[in-house]
C-alpha cells in the first residue's frame, strides 16, 4: 500500500516487512523500517508513518524520515490505516472492527461485530469501511454512533475511496467497481468485467484502481 505528502511517496512492502519512501521528484530510495511481518496499511500525518502488520496484528508507528518503532496498539489482522487531524483509525478483519486511537492515545472500537471489515476512507464526518465477507459498504461517524449500510449485496468489496459526495468501491469478487453518494442512495456501476479488482483511488476527473488477477492499472470517468 502507499501514502502520499506533498513531496514523497510512501509504501509497505508485504514480503520483507518493510516501510520505504522516495521523493516525488525522484532521488535517493529510503528505507525507514525493516524487520516488519506482513506490512500492509499505511498512512502518515504531519511528523509520523503509521502502519498495520496483518499478521501480527499490530499498529505501529515511526518518524517519516525513520527513526524508533513505536508500538500503539495489538489487535489481530490489521488490514489499512488512515490519518486525520492527529486521530488514526484502521480496519480489523480479524477482530471485526473499525477502529479509531485519538492523539491523546486513547482508543475506541467505532464498530464492532462486523464482517471483514477491509477498504477504509475519511471525509470530515464519517469514517467509511468496506466488510469483504458480508458484501457491504458502510460508514460510521469518526466521533462514534451507529453504522450505516451504503450498499450491499457485493461480493469481497476490497479498497474504497471518498470523494466530493461519494464513495467508490472495488468489488473485487464481482469484477466491478461502482460509486455510491456518502448520504446512501441507489449505486452505479463505473465499470464491469474486470479481473479482481483490489485497490483503487480518485483524482477531480477519474477512478484509478489495480486488477490483481491481470496485473493491470485502469481507470474511468467519475
Amino acid at each position: 500500500m502507499i501514502a502520499l505528502s506533498s513531496t514523497t511517496l510512501f509504501w509497505t512492502t508485504w514480503d520483507d516487512g518493510a516501510i520505504r519512501s522516495v521523493p516525488l521528484q525522484g532521488g535517493t530510495l529510503a528505507t525507514l523500517v525493516t524487520g516488519e511481518y506482513s506490512t500492509f496499511g499505511v498512512a502518515i500525518d504531519k511528523t509520523s508513518v503509521f502502519w498495520g502488520t496483518y499478521s501480527a496484528g499490530a499498529l505501529k508507528r515511526a518518524p517519516l524520515t525513520g527513526g524508533p518503532v513505536e508500538p500503539l496498539y495489538i489487535g489481530a489482522h490489521i488490514v489499512l490505516v488512515a490519518a486525520d487531524g492527529g486521530d488514526i483509525y484502521w480496519t480489523d478483519d480479524g477482530d471485526g472492527t473499525v477502529d479509531k486511537r485519538s492523539a491523546d492515545g486513547s482508543i475506541v472500537t467505532l464498530a464492532a461485530a462486523q464482517s471483514g471489515p477491509w477498504g477504509l476512507a475519511l471525509d470530515t464526518d464519517s469514517v467509511y469501511f468496506s466488510n469483504q465477507a458480508a458484501g457491504t459498504v458502510n460508514k460510521v461517524p469518526k466521533a462514534g454512533g451507529s453504522v450505516t449500510m451504503l450498499v450491499a449485496g457485493l461480493t469481497q468489496p476490497r479498497c474504497i475511496a471518498v470523494d466530493n459526495g461519494f464513495v467508490y468501491f472495488a468489488n473485487y469478487g464481482g469484477n466491478t467497481v461502482g460509486k455510491v453518494a456518502a448520504g446512501g442512495g441507489e449505486a452505479v456501476t463505473l465499470a464491469k468485467n474486470q479481473a479482481g479488482p483490489l485497490c483503487l483511488a480518485v483524482d477531480t476527473t477519474s477512478v484509478y484502481w489495480t486488477n490483481y488477477a491481470n496485473d493491470t492499472v485502469m481507470k474511468v470517468t467519475k
